[in-house]
Formats: C-alpha cells, sequence, structure tokens
C-alpha cells in the first residue's frame, strides 16, 4: 500500500497545476462571466452559465491528459528505474492512468457542479436539468474512451508528439464516425447529447415508464432518470472500450511493445481518417433520413418511398 501512496503522491506532484490551470480556464473563467451577467442584469446566476467552450475543448483535454500520462515515464532510461523499484507493473500503470482520468474528470465535470450548486440555491428549483443530467450520463463516458485510447497509444508509440496526432485522429473517429454512419448511431455521443428521450427526467407518477428504458430514481426529489435502449449500448460499448485501450497499454509496457513512427506515417492516419469520415458521410447523403412519403406510381406497380427535406 505505501508504495501505491508514493507513486499516487509522484502523480500529484506531477499534475497538480494542470489541475489548477483546468479549473481556473473551464470553471473559473466561465463563472466569472456569469457573475458579470447577473449583477448586470439581475438574473439568477445560473442564466449566465455558457459552458459551450467546456463541451468544444473537452475531447481535446481528455487526448493530452491521455497521451501525457502514456508517453510520461516511458523513456527507456526512466522506465528501466521504474522496473527495477519494488512496484508491480500493473499498479504502476493503473496510478498513472488513474491519476490522469482522476483530473480530466474532475476539469471537464466540475463545471456542471458549479451549475447545479447555482440552481440548488435557486428556491423553487431543483439542482438538475434535463441537459445537465444528459452531460452528466453521457459525457464522462466518452471522454474516458478518448482518454483511454489515448493513454494506449502513447504507452504505444512513446512519442509526444506523434501519439497526440494518433490520438487525434482516433478522437475524431470516436465523435464522428457513430453520427455519420447510421448502423453506428447507438455509439453516438452528440447524439446522446442532442435528443431528450435518450436520457430525460421525469415526475414519479408521471407516464409510465417507456419499453425498454431504465428508471433510475432521484433521491429525496420525487423524480426519475429514464435511459434509452441506445444509451445503455453507447454506455457499454464505452466501457469495454475504455478496459480494451487499458489492457492493450499494459500489454505494450509488460511486453515492451513500441510502434516506431514517422512522418509519412503520420500523415497516411489523418488523411485515410479524413477519408473514412468523408466516405461515411457521402455514403449516408438521402439514405438515413426518416421515410416520410411513399408514391405509389400504379395499381400493383413499383413503389418508390423516400425522405423528404427542405432546403431553407
Amino acid at each position: 500500500m505505501s508504495r501505491i501512496l508514493a507513486l499516487t503522491w509522484k502523480e500529484w506532484r506531477e499534475l497538480r497545476w494542470l489541475l489548477v490551470l483546468g479549473l481556473i480556464v473551464f470553471t473559473g473563467l466561465p463563472t466569472m462571466a456569469a457573475l458579470v451577467v447577473s449583477m448586470r442584469n439581475g438574473e439568477p446566476l445560473y442564466w449566465g452559465f455558457d459552458y459551450e467552450m467546456v463541451g468544444i475543448l473537452a475531447p481535446l483535454v481528455a487526448l493530452l491528459l491521455g497521451t501525457a500520462a502514456g508517453v510520461r515515464d516511458m523513456r527507456q532510461g526512466v522506465r528501466s528505474f521504474w522496473q527495477s523499484r519494488p512496484v508491480g507493473l500493473l499498479p504502476w500503470v493503473l496510478v498513472r492512468y488513474l491519476a490522469g482520468l482522476a483530473v480530466m474528470l474532475i476539469v471537464c465535470l466540475m463545471p456542471l457542479a458549479v451549475e447545479a450548486v447555482a440552481l440548488g440555491a435557486d428556491p423553487g428549483r431543483h439542482w438538475y436539468t434535463d441537459y445537465g443530467m444528459r452531460l452528466l450520463a453521457a459525457f464522462p463516458l466518452g471522454l474516458t474512451a478518448i482518454y483511454s485510447v489515448s493513454f494506449a497509444l502513447g504507452c504505444l508509440v512513446r512519442r509526444g508528439a506523434h501519439a497526440a496526432m494518433l490520438s487525434f485522429a482516433a478522437c475524431l473517429l470516436i465523435l464522428f464516425l457513430p453520427l455519420l454512419s447510421r448502423s453506428l448511431s447507438s455509439l453516438s455521443l452528440l447524439n446522446i447529447l442532442e435528443e431528450r428521450w435518450h436520457v430525460s427526467v421525469e415526475q414519479e407518477g408521471g407516464p409510465p415508464v417507456r419499453p425498454g428504458h431504465l428508471a433510475i430514481p432521484i433521491p429525496g426529489s420525487g423524480s426519475r432518470v429514464e435511459v434509452s435502449p441506445q444509451y445503455q449500448v453507447f454506455a457499454g460499448a464505452m466501457l469495454l472500450g475504455s478496459a480494451l485501450a487499458l489492457g492493450l497499454a499494459w500489454l505494450a509496457v509488460r511486453r515492451d511493445w513500441q510502434v516506431r513512427t514517422n512522418g509519412p506515417l503520420l500523415c497516411w492516419a489523418v488523411g485515410l481518417t479524413g477519408l473514412v469520415l468523408f466516405g461515411s458521410a457521402a455514403s449516408q447523403i438521402g439514405s438515413n433520413l426518416p421515410v416520410e412519403r411513399q408514391l405509389f406510381l400504379a395499381e400493383g406497380g413499383p413503389r418508390f418511398s423516400g425522405a423528404v427535406f427542405a432546403i431553407n
């Protein structure tokens, strides 16, 4: 236990200033802006919160922290030093992984906690909202998957800039490939966040639980959170992917696997990612829209169906 505590203390010493900087940028600055708006307009504090920047920058923070956690201590001399210490490889990898993951989640989720406190301080309002619940339910899972893949790539590549570029390509695939491909739509973080019925807050005694949905009561509120089957698939896939990525990172350290990268390989990786996304988008045009109208050309003749859309 003392060895794990020593490793934890080492990680804390290395990550504490990143934690402070992240809290200032992600929580401090938006909260100050909300205070200014609240005092100027005489509105409740939560009306001034605008955390769009958090949603945009959080995946970038996850991949950078994951890459840094994977690459750190993997230089030949440093790795040999730690392997010569009486510390097992599994605790060494796990502490690095969990320390970076904790920093990432605290930085990215603290704005939600601040908004919940502001909501709870207003009489007649609950500390939660529909969108806040969707963020709380889906955002950490998606960010954990991005962080885990970046951590595995950092352990495999062991070169910070190269691992970050590959992690960026993987992040694009995780975020946008399910959004563009209808067959993978259940794995889309953006779909979960945008569509209310995936994660919604319902009053107890109101409408019955939808078929296939999982109901989770909110203690002391008289409300429940309902999650759709698609969200359950999404959550399972993100957790499984994170576990597999962590297992790959441990194998890379245990067996001393290293992927040697160069400029052309990185260009190919990013280029192929762009081609996959572009190809997915092109193949779905006109085929992933819901059917709105069916036309019968003649009695017993061929039938055509398609989606109707408007261009404004």
